[in-house]
């Protein structure tokens, strides 16, 4: 098959708590191989409430799906030789506590293990500058909670301890050093990603002398090193293959989705709204809802949630309704009522209200017309979110939405969001993971060298929806409506 038409490809690696996960993707976007494999979690039995394991069980699961995924691709006639990179990415959280020599010292703690609440409130104490600074406290899952808890309870082991994020540890059993992770990887170690470093409060005023123990800051995409012969023998690769820095299993999985410049968004659209996209700047907003990591090229990754989505389909109406009815909401549409259609108690963006509740207006027995009127709300909504995030990151570029979920494959409804929105509206074909986000991440550090080029060539669009210059004009003045009715409701002050 590699004979007749070469194909260069790429491997994303993915850890998480419990499996690893690779995915081979060639440079036009195509999965070539997949491959999972859970980690060996009975050596080790944990105490209660603790989330432990043997950071050895990683790289044994990292070679045994390496080993099959190679094993697949040959099979299939693909060379080596036609592998241009390989990435790694993980959950930020665990850590793992190694010697200098970088052998397992203590079991790795887990993500999801929040054994460090104190620890965690004394560094938002302490380091006040700085949660101030990123807009996001510390907490006790935090990965320097953990190490900070490490110091106070081993502090004999601590003196000789070095610590190494889960894609840290495989990237540099790959290359044969740990000694670098990505800011984005390293946000719950307390990295400061505006500057890409690891802050001197750490140090000075916690004590815990993290430039010595913690691997240096690099940029996800970085080239740094290449696959050793020991490495290719354990796992099926071949030896010298470039090995590229990686990033936090959330940012992979939104690489995958087509966004790439300054004001595109990221929507996964199901009964709640889960918006991500990039900006040029730090946004800052209370109560730590919008979720920030840094990007190559000065940009930044954002993601945040509405409570508003589709859910209101199964609660006010049913899904055998919807189905049944939504192709007469067009000549509905826009309508006069408004409907603000949130089923649950309390909104977290674009505004926070603990008290805010969905509503009709004017009230109307007609289903139907209950049902349009939900639909254009949602989207007013979402034109909302964009709004907001656009003004929180002083962003004036008309980006693009790419957007997936449940009822995206009804094309009424994406119109109208194009509409509501007045900007383009990508439906992508399927859920790309961080996997694939990982191998994207390759791309960029061999191939194509930046997110734009690397998506444009290796993230495919369904279909894409752009709006209707006089729908436009039509559903701008029931938005006016809309955002006088949320006011006089109390849910914009």
């Amino acid at each position: 098959m590699s004979e007749q038409l070469p194909s260069q490809y790429f491997i994303g690696v993915n850890l998480d708590d419990v499996s690893v996960y690779a995915m081979a993707v060639s440079s036009e976007g195509q999965s070539l191989a997949e491959s999972t494999y859970k980690f060996d979690l009975t050596k080790h039995h944990s105490p209660k409430d603790f989330t432990e394991q043997l950071c050895e069980s990683w790289w044994q699961a990292s070679c045994q799906v390496l080993g099959h995924l190679m094993c697949q691709l040959g099979k299939q006639g693909f060379s080596p030789n036609h592998l241009l990179g390989i990435s790694v990415s993980s959950q930020p959280g665990s850590i793992a506590i190694l010697n200098r020599n970088g052998e397992s010292l203590y079991p790795a703690i887990m993500a999801q293990d929040a054994r460090a609440e104190d620890q965690a409130v004394r560094l938002n104490l302490v380091g006040q500058e700085h949660v101030r600074k990123i807009g996001c406290p510390f907490r006790p899952t935090d990965a320097i909670a953990k190490i900070v808890w490490f110091k106070e309870k081993e502090p004999d082991l601590y003196e000789n301890a070095v610590f190494a994020h889960q894609a840290d540890y495989i990237i540099g059993k790959l290359k044969g050093k740990i000694d670098v992770t990505d800011s984005t990887i390293a946000s719950t170690t307390g990295c400061d990603p505006c500057d890409r470093c690891w802050p001197d409060w750490l140090d000075y005023d916690m004590h815990l002398s993290v430039r010595e123990r913690l691997p240096n800051i690099g940029q996800m995409g970085q080239s740094v090193g290449r696959v050793t012969s020991e490495a290719a023998r354990v796992t099926g690769l071949p030896a010298g293959l470039p090995v590229i820095l990686g990033c936090n299993s959330q940012t992979a999985a939104f690489l995958s989705s087509g966004a790439k410049k300054t004001g595109d968004f990221f929507t996964v659209f199901d009964e709640t709204m889960q918006i991500e996209g990039i900006t040029r700047r730090l946004i800052n907003y209370p109560h730590n809802l919008v979720k920030m990591n840094r990007l190559p090229d000065m940009q930044w990754y954002f993601s945040t949630r509405s409570n508003t989505g589709a859910e209101w389909i199964h609660v006010w109406f049913n899904e055998q309704f919807a189905h049944a009815n939504i192709e007469q909401v067009d000549q509905l549409l826009p309508t006069h009522y408004l409907a603000f259609p949130n089923v649950r108690h309390g909104e977290i963006f674009p505004f926070h209200s603990n008290s805010a509740e969905g509503f009709i207006s004017p009230a109307t027995d007609n289903r139907l017309v209950q049902f349009a009127a939900c639909i254009q709300g949602t989207t007013f909504v979402e034109r909302m979110i964009y709004r907001r995030i656009d003004e929180l990151s002083e962003n004036t570029d008309l980006g693009t939405i790419y957007s997936i979920g449940s009822w995206c494959q009804s094309d009424l409804w994406m119109q109208c969001r194009a509409d509501v929105t007045e900007r383009v509206v990508h439906r992508l074909p399927q859920t790309h993971g961080a996997d694939f986000g990982t191998a994207l991440v390759a791309a960029i550090g061999t191939k194509y060298h930046t997110l734009e080029e690397a998506s444009n060539a290796m993230v495919h669009i369904d279909k894409s929806f752009y709006p209707n210059p006089q729908r436009m004009a039509a559903f701008k003045d029931h938005y006016a409506a809309f955002l006088t009715t949320m006011e006089e409701q109390g849910y914009l002050a």
